[in-house]
């Protein structure tokens, strides 16, 4: 799961954010909160023993992410190894090919000169199918740019977005005229919620509180 964080500090700034922001085919959820005092934390008390627990989930979803980009790390880096240990013994191998006595090189090479006779079948097809690998190879690197198209598209279907939203001090939110109250797309009468970006769910006040309403609305496709 791809999941992308974004920050937003009052309506103008959210309202010029969507202006731009492309949601088709994205899974985007919006989280409003009373915007944040000079000691870092919100004036809504509620939000405040809501966030942990919203962050908690977050980092949840984070973590196989994370977990496999680990894993292909540790791939990468015992390869490096093997490498390293294998370099060695192709070394001693040629040392000893070179200090082989000269009259046995000769020798070998007497012996492996060509004669002036048709070439076996068996070299004769093997020479054939030789001749036909790169046809192979081109195959094969054309099926695995096509599996990396599908993986690109397939990941991109799956991005997620969490969008932190500040609806300005006290007295701005208590006015019941607030933009974030009246706007149509959000529609927030209650601090904390999250609501899915285009669509029905969301979850208001202690809801937020409770990890497995959250995991839930983060997780579930249907609207």
């Amino acid at each position: 799961m791809g999941l992308h964080r974004e920050h937003i500090n009052g309506y103008d700034d959210f309202c010029k954010f969507f202006e731009k922001f492309e949601s088709k085919g994205k899974t985007v959820h919006v989280y409003f909160s009373g915007s944040k005092l000079e000691n870092g934390e919100s004036w809504c008390d509620d939000c405040i023993r809501a966030w942990p627990v919203i962050e908690g989930v977050l980092k949840k979803l984070e973590g196989p992410s994370q977990e496999h980009e680990e894993s292909e790390t540790k791939k990468i880096e015992e390869q490096v190894l093997e490498t390293k240990e294998e370099k060695p013994k192709e070394a001693k191998k040629t040392k000893e090919q070179e200090n082989k006595p000269k009259e046995a090189k000769k020798t070998k090479e007497h012996e492996s000169k060509p004669k002036e006779t048709k070439e076996p079948e068996s070299k004769l097809k093997k020479k054939k199918e030789q001749d036909g690998k790169p046809e192979v190879a081109m195959e094969t690197k054309e099926q695995e740019s096509k599996t990396t198209e599908e993986s690109a598209e397939k990941e991109e279907s799956n991005e997620s977005y969490f969008i932190y939203v500040e609806v300005g001090d006290r007295p701005t939110w208590k006015d019941p005229k607030s933009s974030f109250r009246t706007d149509k797309r959000t529609k927030v009468m209650v601090l904390p919620s999250i609501i899915r970006w285009e669509g029905h769910q969301r979850l208001i006040g202690d809801q937020c509180e409770n990890p497995e309403l959250v995991e839930m609305l983060f997780t579930d496709e249907d609207d």
